[in-house]
């Protein structure tokens, strides 16, 4: 049966399925049937995160506004000055039946300027993430109070760089059921659960409503916000009279995460105590999921592990609830992490068995596959992985231990071996990496077997899309950028590079015209003029767009011209 003999329908469903750069480069370019199909095609969601900027151009071009049903839009490294460049292309108002929005990385300017036009009222969901640590301005703030009260939102995602956003005036939001916010007060916290009757999930990122157990105490009645079955606490530093605090107002969760780095471990990590609070006072809690690190220096021993993982061995955790949990004390940093499993934190600091004690709340611990499956970045230093490959190379088993990662980030502060280079290709299915960070030290006595095991690496990695190198010498040298050049494989991307001076940006330029992005970080020692590197890119014929910070330029590469 050939393609066009299917019904129109079908082909729809199966457009359903497909990127949009496969859509508009590939299916509506087989035959004009196809092409009219794609036309008339109207449900599409478009994420424009990872595209580059000649690509963009093109689809843009094909682009007809009221066909498009999810809009996804961002400044960050792969795309920046992506929403500024499609907002010249088109208005927000030429989006008739957008249902969801999403604007990553946004300049506060730039924002104004979209909640300054006529937004569709149909829009259901709503995601704004500021740009770096940005604070949107009171201005901005009536604007998205307005808008919002207009709009009968189910999602709404706001992201920002302080607590800022007390300020905004909270709506009544009837319709309202999935709220994802950062520096949220207890104030605003008890307002958003009381102007928010259907919320269902709320998560709240940096999480520190310091004294809300006092502030509680003053409401003449405290209220109890039986909605909300779904709550996320990350990066949160409350303590634990704090954090019961919090709960208590929510007694109808089913569904509870918290990652912490408390000021105070002791309580937190008490799991007598959170027995009795649950008990107590979340009565329909079926999933409870946590990662504690203390903040401050903890000294333990073994049986100090062994007690602090008794309290989550009682009939209630292991019978009742079936939460079971690890507790790993890595000695050389006194550090001391405690967590359910699978572990519910993304981004994990590995340590191998010889730096840590470790035990778990089972009799039989899970094997470590099941423990790590939700993981998709680590970080690790090189030394102290060189200190467990001979332990643990003949006890590891054919599965990798992290199946999922897609990010990697390695702290280079020794010489390589290819034994190294081995046991992380026995640990982590690198095929599925899509970035790699590398801090490396490129010491003149240490760099030649530095760079033959990272030319290994890159080619285990074959799927890599985004490096970031951020080098520096022990010995004080001068970087050589040639060999930071020769580091970076040609399938590459998207580059993230600290650099010193304009030289180093000419190098890469020469070297790798394939890349669809650059970002380039000033070294800390020095202030870098990005102008005089703007002024280069225009002498080169650079088609691009970028923004600035004073420490960082972020590049999106087109086709360069032809004259």
């Amino acid at each position: 049966m050939s393609l066009l003999t299917l019904p129109v329908e079908i082909l729809y469903h199966i457009i359903d399925y497909l990127d949009i750069s496969t859509i508009f480069l590939s299916f509506s370019n087989v035959c004009t049937y196809l092409r009219i199909i794609s036309k008339t095609y109207n449900h599409y969601q478009f994420d424009f995160r990872s595209i580059s900027k000649t690509k963009f151009h093109y689809i843009c071009q094909l682009i007809q506004p009221e066909n498009i049903l999810s809009l996804t839009l961002s400044d960050e490294n792969k795309t920046p000055g992506e929403i500024r460049l499609f907002f010249s292309l088109f208005n927000i108002d030429q989006f008739t039946r957008l249902l969801s929005l999403t604007l990553l990385e946004i300049d506060e300017d730039d924002l104004n300027k979209i909640l300054h036009e006529n937004i569709t009222s149909t829009i259901t969901s709503l995601v704004i993430n500021w740009r770096e640590s940005h604070c949107p301005s009171q201005t901005t703030l009536t604007s998205l109070s307005s808008i919002l009260n207009r709009l009968k939102l189910r999602k709404l995602e706001l992201k920002t760089g302080s607590y800022a956003i007390e300020e905004m005036l909270w709506p009544v939001q009837y319709t309202l059921e999935h709220l994802i916010l950062m520096y949220v007060t207890q104030k605003q916290y008890c307002t958003i659960l009381r102007e928010t009757p259907n919320l269902k999930t709320l998560t709240l990122n940096h999480c520190s409503m310091h004294k809300i157990d006092e502030y509680i105490i003053t409401l003449s009645d405290p209220i109890l916000y039986k909605q909300l079955t779904s709550l996320i606490l990350t990066d949160s530093r409350m303590m634990m009279n704090e954090l019961t605090s919090v709960l208590s107002l929510t007694p109808s969760l089913n569904y509870l995460k918290i990652i912490s780095l408390p000021d105070s471990f002791n309580t937190i990590s008490d799991g007598s105590h959170w027995e009795q609070f649950i008990s107590t006072n979340l009565p329909l809690l079926h999933k409870f999921e946590f990662f504690f690190t203390n903040m401050y220096n903890v000294y333990y021993e073994s049986r100090d592990v062994q007690l602090l993982i008794s309290r989550f061995q009682t009939r209630f955790w292991l019978e009742e609830k079936h939460w079971y949990v690890v507790c790993d004390y890595i000695d050389y940093l006194n550090q001391t992490m405690l967590y359910t499993i699978p572990l519910c934190s993304t981004d994990f600091t590995y340590e191998c068995q010889a730096n840590k004690i470790s035990y778990s709340s089972l009799l039989t611990m899970e094997t470590d596959t099941v423990i790590t499956e939700n993981v998709r970045a680590i970080n690790l230093t090189l030394t102290k992985l060189m200190a467990g490959v001979a332990t643990m190379k003949n006890e590891l088993s054919n599965q990798y231990l992290f199946r999922n990662l897609t990010r990697l980030t390695i702290d280079v502060d020794q010489e390589w071996s290819k034994e190294c280079v081995e046991f992380l290709s026995k640990i982590i299915n690198l095929s599925r990496l899509d970035k790699i960070t590398f801090n490396p030290d490129l010491n003149p006595n240490s760099i030649h077997n530095t760079l033959n095991n990272i030319h290994i690496l890159m080619k285990l990695a074959y799927n890599l899309s985004t490096l970031a190198i951020h080098p520096y010498s022990s010995s004080n040298d001068i970087i050589n950028m040639e060999i930071i050049c020769s580091m970076i494989p040609h399938h590459i991307k998207y580059l993230e590079l600290t650099i010193r001076d304009i030289n180093s940006m000419k190098i890469i330029l020469d070297q790798h015209e394939q890349l669809w992005s650059l970002t380039l970080l000033a070294s800390s020692d020095r202030s870098t003029p990005w102008s005089d590197f703007i002024d280069e890119l225009i002498y080169r014929k650079k088609d691009f767009v970028y923004w600035q910070s004073y420490y960082s330029l972020h590049i999106w590469f087109g086709q360069t011209r032809k004259y």
